[in-house]
């Protein structure tokens, strides 16, 4: 298993303008890993940068973080729960979590596998591959703390379809994928039909695991995705 240790380094001049731009979502802003940020440091120090605080009580798992208006917020298994967790991210010191469910547990390594997106109040739910069963897991077991959710190449309970059928899901798979059967998503997409919910899904032609570089390319997605508020 992998435990979750955040670290936070000082690579400009100040915590002021380390936080001057927010890290909303995995990857960044644009979700391409490259953060805009000017003063950053051109040169590693030869020591290694400051590190102003480290959290080693994130828990297990594989998620990474989000950054908005100075609060940090990642996903960690602790006591056997999975959590979403949010820390001050100027001290580190942790201000709320709330439970999502019980850790999924497989060979790989327990916890969850998805990194919170934030946009504004709102709270999304976006995974692929074993993070894709991470999310219909969470919106199944917390369907009020999420806004809406996009899973790839996933799997969940289609017994409880009726527990996300108000829920705004927009779910991807790719009809060659042969780690992940397709059926996993439409299972979940009819389960949810079925219950009287109305679900998006894209099924890519001739595309095998990797759908989510159509979901990353897809401008109608993302423009769906923040347009839900928690109801």
């Amino acid at each position: 298993m992998m435990r979750t240790t955040l670290t936070l380094l000082t690579l400009a001049l100040g915590l002021q303008t380390s936080f001057a731009l927010d890290w909303p979502q995995w990857r960044g802003p644009n979700r391409d890993g490259i953060s805009t940020e000017r003063g950053l440091l051109k040169q590693w120090p030869q020591n290694g940068p400051t590190r102003t605080w480290i959290c080693s009580q994130a828990g297990l798992g594989y998620s990474s973080f989000a950054i908005v208006k100075g609060k940090l917020y990642t996903m960690g298994s602790r006591r056997g729960t999975e959590q979403l967790i949010c820390l001050d991210a100027n001290t580190g010191r942790e201000q709320w979590a709330a439970n999502i469910g019980p850790e999924l547990k497989n060979n790989w390594g327990g916890g969850p596998r998805g990194t919170p997106t934030v946009n504004g109040d709102r709270i999304y739910a976006m995974g692929l591959s074993m993070g894709g069963y991470g999310t219909w897991d969470a919106i199944q077991r917390r369907p009020d703390l999420f806004a809406a959710a996009v899973p790839i190449c996933g799997g969940g309970d289609k017994t409880l379809g009726k527990k996300i059928a108000k829920l705004p899901v927009w779910a991807w798979h790719g009809d060659k994928d042969r780690i992940i059967k397709a059926s996993r998503s439409r299972d979940m997409i009819a389960a949810i039909k079925a219950a009287g919910g109305t679900p998006k899904y894209t099924e890519v032609k001739g595309r095998g695991h990797n759908s989510w570089v159509d979901v990353w390319n897809s401008a109608e997605t993302w423009d769906w995705l923040y347009s839900q508020k928690r109801k």
